[in-house]
């Protein structure tokens, strides 16, 4: 009959039926060498003793404990709105978690690799080209977005990918000249946002750009501005912005030096979400 895994580190492990009563089974844990192996076990109290017990190097799934929240909000936080829900979930994962996840275990999909196909592939499917800028960033997100201070997330199915969103620290952009920001404020950007063919209307787009605004949340400081630039006619996009908390504000011009190439943007959109809040939670707790 099918077992709960009751663990007792670092050297035993108690096997319990699933149903009350009967008996249960100590497991002798040892210590193997990298790689899959099997091994004899022994086992006391247990009617059927087990015979072996595979063992696996490959790197343990983040626990996720059952949610008491309404079922239409956990739908929407796994990104599988309207799909198949016979298909793996969708969760979003950071890049840099996914990266050592692909050092630990080969056979996991380039994370670096898989932000370039979706993002040229959305380009393609525009009939834009990238530039040699854009070229330089899809090649390596690790050294042009992460190390200089920005983010980048993964949409993950399975052991597949199914969209991207980055999060890119705008140093060389003056967020009180375009924003009217204070003094010292740091302007961020809302960008490489796409989703492969077959996952779109399943809610990953959503899932990705409110991980990239909680991540946001917690690195921004008061008077930091999150924007958006995107063509005028992606009439999805502009939605979905709107309904998470952006707010269309006079164009300009392209606030990125390699703006305007592929796509040429015609909208900005300001974030007004929860920053405000926070910056208001943050002075609550340094009163006296």
């Amino acid at each position: 009959k099918p077992c709960w895994l009751e663990p007792t580190w670092p050297q035993t492990f108690s096997l319990f039926p699933s149903e009350g009563g009967g008996r249960c089974a100590t497991l002798q844990a040892v210590a193997l060498p990298a790689g899959p192996a099997t091994r004899p076990v022994r086992t006391r109290g247990m009617r059927d003793p087990v015979e072996e017990l595979a063992i696996s190097d490959g790197p343990a799934l983040p626990y996720e404990p059952p949610s008491s929240r309404p079922q239409v909000a956990r739908v929407a936080e796994s990104g599988t709105i309207g799909g198949d829900r016979s298909q793996p979930k969708v969760r979003a994962q950071p890049l840099h978690d996914l990266m050592r996840r692909r050092q630990i275990q080969p056979s996991f999909l380039d994370p670096c690799a898989a932000f370039r196909d979706i993002t040229l592939g959305w380009l393609e499917e525009h009939g834009f080209q990238p530039t040699d800028e854009e070229e330089a960033l899809l090649g390596a997100p690790d050294q042009k977005i992460l190390k200089e201070g920005g983010f980048v997330w993964l949409a993950i199915s399975g052991q597949g990918s199914a969209g991207c969103v980055a999060l890119l620290r705008r140093g060389a952009v003056n967020a009180t000249q375009a924003f009217g920001s204070p003094g010292g404020a740091v302007a961020w950007e809302l960008a490489r946002l796409g989703v492969r063919p077959e996952h779109r209307r399943q809610g990953v787009a959503t899932l990705l750009v409110e991980a990239l605004l909680r991540q946001y949340v917690e690195v921004a400081r008061p008077g930091d501005v999150l924007y958006v630039e995107l063509p005028r006619n992606l009439e999805a996009p502009r939605a979905l912005f709107e309904g998470l908390g952006f707010e269309e504000v006079p164009f300009g011009e392209p606030l990125a030096p390699n703006a305007g190439s592929i796509p040429p943007p015609e909208v900005r959109m300001v974030y007004r979400g929860s920053m405000a809040l926070r910056a208001q939670a943050r002075q609550e707790a340094a009163a006296p």
